[in-house]
């Protein structure tokens, strides 16, 4: 079964430990028919695809169907995690497989790093090769070219970094700067690794090294501990910024109905594109031209014309005229 959308592998782990997130409402059937009658603990790739309504994680296994879901409340331990989501990736990570004999079932356990190690803080590259995470190796930061104060503003934190062999040294590199030298104790195995791993187009194969509490090492392991060549490519990410505000918040109401709020800024659509509002000027509700128009087709009132004065010409008022009937009909009945 294909995924909607590319994928974005995740180091399962930070030096071989991790956190289990346990998964709800495991779907059985499918655990049994591929998993019945063993009884160890099988690893298998999940895709965490985000549930909108319900805010949670739906767990998908690569190649297979929905296997379960991850609460509302873990997601939300993994705020990191949203940048994936915003890049229109899917993050892909490892989950344990077992069998419950007290419960009679099979329980499943995304196996995510820490909260504030999951997501590296930098970009791989397009053309990079990225090394499967697995054993620790100590990077020397006193031979590299950050302070103390530098180091410690990357800590905590996941960084993809460079790796370039130098004599009998392997160089650890962050952006365009050393960030330190791989220790004596480690550089023999890190060397095997990099005489094994394939040629790149840019000559430089890059790892994750973690900085924490004091320590930065790297995670690493052979290129062939791989079981997927697509945890081997790790896309770009877009940078968290103002933009990345949540763009929405879901409502359900007593009857089972769902409302769904849009922030203004992200309701755009191919017809109704999103707007820039920086330089904005409030509109003018009424359009006075098309006032200045009508009142210019409306003529002219007609001018009052005053009455005439009570002596020109035959011109009565209504008093006028009810004393003159008077006086006519008096002089009807006056005797000759």
């Amino acid at each position: 079964m294909e995924l909607s959308l590319p994928v974005y592998p995740l180091a399962p782990s930070t030096w071989g430990a991790g956190e289990e997130i346990t998964v709800t409402d495991v779907v059985q059937s499918p655990l049994f028919a591929e998993f019945g009658g063993t009884h160890h603990t099988s690893y298998v790739p999940v895709a965490l695809e985000p549930n909108a309504v319900e805010e949670s994680w739906r767990v998908r296994r690569l190649g297979h169907g929905i296997v379960g879901e991850i609460s509302q409340f873990d997601r939300a331990r993994y705020v990191d995690l949203e940048r994936i989501h915003q890049s229109q990736l899917l993050p892909v990570t490892l989950a344990a497989v077992k069998f419950d004999v007290e419960q009679g079932k099979f329980a499943v356990d995304v196996i995510l790093p820490p909260p504030q190690l999951a997501v590296p803080r930098n970009n791989a590259g397009l053309h990079s090769l990225v090394l499967p995470s697995g054993d620790m190796a100590i990077i020397d930061t006193e031979r590299g070219e950050f302070s103390a104060e530098q180091l410690a503003s990357l800590a905590p934190g996941q960084w993809f970094v460079g790796l370039q062999i130098a004599d009998s040294d392997v160089v650890v590199t962050l952006g365009e700067r050393v960030l330190g030298c791989v220790s004596a104790a480690d550089v023999d195995d890190v060397r095997t690794i990099l005489f094994d791993a394939p040629s790149t187009d840019n000559a430089i194969t890059v790892a994750r090294a973690f900085l924490l509490d004091g320590m930065a090492a790297l995670d690493i392991a052979d290129y062939a501990e791989a079981t997927d060549p697509r945890w081997l490519r790790v896309p770009d990410l877009a940078q968290s910024g103002a933009d990345s505000a949540k763009a929405f918040e879901t409502v359900q109401f007593p009857d089972g109905s769902w409302a769904v709020t849009i922030d203004r800024s992200r309701a755009a659509t191919p017809s109704r594109p999103k707007t820039n509002t920086t330089d904005a000027k409030p509109a003018t509700l009424v359009d006075m031209d098309a006032v200045e128009n009508e009142e210019a087709s409306i003529p002219a009132e007609a001018a009052v014309v005053d009455a005439p004065d009570s002596e020109d010409g035959d011109y009565l008022t209504e008093v006028q005229k009810a004393q003159r009937r008077r006086s006519q009909e008096a002089g009807r009945h006056r005797k000759p």
